[in-house]
């Protein structure tokens, strides 16, 4: 597998390079850093002074970034394979993406500040912009993971049990993991009123999402995890979170369905919900 690693100055950030220690050692990684040199206006001051101005904001920028990725290189551990740090001008979702395009990136992992909702769909959000757009999966790290034991993978149907098999096969952790493959039966079944004649409708809904559940657990089972299926009955995001919490999950795996931004904010998206939710550690694939 090839990794890149988004580095900047914040704490999160940091916490994502120590993930690496959880992973398998990889064909290639690649530490980037966005130089995203703010383009302001300087009527008061004539355009060579202006301009003079920017280049010195721009190389003082650089030489952070060159400490920023000098810093994350002193924190990785010997056994993460070949390591490549690359400084780029841009925006950083802008730049982060495009190099995962260009590079054939397997994993993107990135920190993850958490703007809620509304702040992201008023000022934009790096992390919501890189899974969004990214070409494949997106480990997006809000706080630091000391361990890597617990994983609740939440599947939604066919394309989210195929994705997550797709990227087990690559065994892309470097110690066996325990699994809980959950399955949500969303509302309305939660909330109709039971009756005798809801009872058998819904125990067959419940018992084909376990047999699929236990489909998903069994094939993973023989990829370097011990997989246990859970069903349960609730709204998808809250019951997930709700979930991770009781599990002490130490990572949360989501499949991601793309939407159009103005649908996303307006109606969400379970992936979306919990990505800006969760305190913990969350795998997004696609």
């Amino acid at each position: 597998m090839r990794y890149l690693l988004a580095i900047d100055s914040s704490d999160q950030a940091f916490d994502a390079v120590r993930v690496l220690t959880h992973l398998s050692p990889c064909e290639h990684t690649i530490l980037l850093h966005a130089v995203d040199v703010p383009k302001a206006s300087y009527p008061m001051l004539d355009p060579e002074a202006a301009q003079e101005l920017y280049r010195s904001l721009e190389l003082d920028m650089r030489e952070e970034g060159k400490r920023l990725l000098q810093r994350a290189v002193t924190l990785l551990s010997d056994g993460v394979g070949p390591v490549e740090s690359r400084l780029e001008l841009g925006s950083p979702a802008e730049v982060i993406v495009s190099m995962a395009q260009r590079e054939r990136i397997d994993l993107i992992i990135m920190g993850a500040r958490g703007l809620t909702p509304t702040k992201e769909f008023v000022f934009g959000s790096v992390s919501h912009g890189v899974v969004t757009h990214a070409p494949g999966a997106v480990l997006t790290v809000p706080a630091p993971m000391p361990a890597l034991r617990n994983i609740l993978i939440a599947v939604a149907g066919l394309q989210d049990a195929g994705t997550v098999i797709r990227f087990f096969m690559h065994k892309p952790f470097n110690q066996p993991v325990n699994v809980h493959v959950l399955t949500v039966l969303p509302l309305p079944l939660g909330q109709v009123k039971y009756t005798a004649a809801f009872e058998p409708m819904r125990d067959t809904a419940l018992k084909s999402a376990q047999r699929f559940a236990e489909d998903i657990a069994g094939r993973l089972s023989t990829l370097q995890c011990c997989a246990i299926p859970i069903t349960k009955i609730g709204p998808p995001a809250a019951t997930i979170l709700l979930y991770a919490e009781e599990l002490q999950a130490d990572l949360i795996v989501v499949g991601s369905h793309t939407q159009q931004p103005i649908a996303r904010f307006l109606l969400g998206s379970v992936s979306h919900k919990i990505l800006h939710t969760s305190h913990r550690p969350v795998l997004t694939l696609r």
